[in-house]
C-alpha cells in the first residue's frame, strides 16, 4: 500500500496531489493512515492538513473528490484479489500491519464520480473514510465513499464511484 501511494505521490500526473496527504503531520501522525482493509473495503484515518484546505482553513471540495477517487479504488483492489492469489499466503502489509488480503494490481478508468458534501471540515480534524466495493462486475465497478468527521461524529460526504476494469 505505501508503495503504491508512493508511486502515485512521485509520478509526474494529477495523483501528485497525494503528496499533500502522504506525509507525517507536525504533531508525528501519518496524515493518511490505512486502519483496516478485507475484501472491498477499507478504512482509513485523514488528518486535514494546511495544504487539504481552501481561503478559509476548511477542506476544500477537490481534496475531498481525490480522497474518495483514490480510496474507493483501493478498496476496489482488495475486491479483485483472486482465490489464487489469497493461496499464495502474500498479505498487503500497511502501516507495518498485516491485512488478510492483497491490493490487486487493478486497471480501471472512472466513469463516474459524484460526491456530496453534508459538513465542512476544520483544519487539524481527523476524517475517518470508509471505502467499499459494492458490486464488481465483469467490466464493471460500484464503489461507496462515506467520510466522517472523527471530531462531531458527523457524516461529512458521501461518494458514488463507478469504474470500467480495463483487465477484468
Amino acid at each position: 500500500m505505501r508503495n503504491t501511494l508512493k508511486v502515485l505521490v512521485e509520478s509526474n500526473r494529477f495523483d501528485r496531489v497525494l503528496q499533500q496527504v502522504s506525509h507525517v503531520s507536525t504533531t508525528g501522525e501519518e496524515v493518511v493512515d490505512i486502519k483496516s482493509a478485507s475484501k472491498g473495503r477499507l478504512t482509513a484515518h485523514v488528518i486535514v492538513t494546511k495544504e487539504m484546505t481552501n481561503w478559509s482553513d476548511r477542506l476544500h471540495g477537490g481534496m475531498t473528490a481525490t480522497l474518495v477517487d483514490q480510496l474507493s479504488s483501493l478498496a476496489l483492489t482488495t475486491a479483485l484479489v483472486t482465490p489464487e492469489q489469497q493461496r499464495e499466503g502474500v498479505f498487503a502489509k500497511v502501516n507495518s500491519v498485516s491485512f488478510p488480503f492483497l491490493f490487486a494490481k487493478v486497471n480501471s478508468v472512472s466513469l463516474d464520480l459524484s460526491i456530496t458534501y453534508l459538513n465542512g471540515v476544520q483544519l487539524g480534524d481527523t476524517l475517518l473514510i470508509e471505502a467499499n466495493a459494492l458490486k464488481c462486475g465483469k467490466n464493471i465497478a460500484f464503489l461507496s465513499v462515506d467520510v466522517f468527521n472523527q471530531n462531531t461524529n458527523q457524516l461529512v460526504a458521501n461518494g458514488k464511484h463507478t469504474k470500467y476494469l480495463l483487465n477484468k
